[in-house]
């Protein structure tokens, strides 16, 4: 997706929100550790690795 999105020449920003509730353990989640994992896949996706 990421990548599609490059190829089309889009620039802007791009949002994820975690949610916390108890719905199938979302509350569970280390959400900083889960967005800094993100954030790396995101790097990785956009330096066409």
């Amino acid at each position: 997706m990421i990548r599609t999105m490059t190829k089309q020449g889009y620039c802007g920003a791009i949002g994820i929100e975690y949610v916390w509730i108890d719905w199938q353990q979302c509350n569970e989640v280390d959400n900083l550790s889960e967005t800094i994992l993100l954030r790396d896949f995101i790097r990785k996706a956009m330096e066409g690795g």
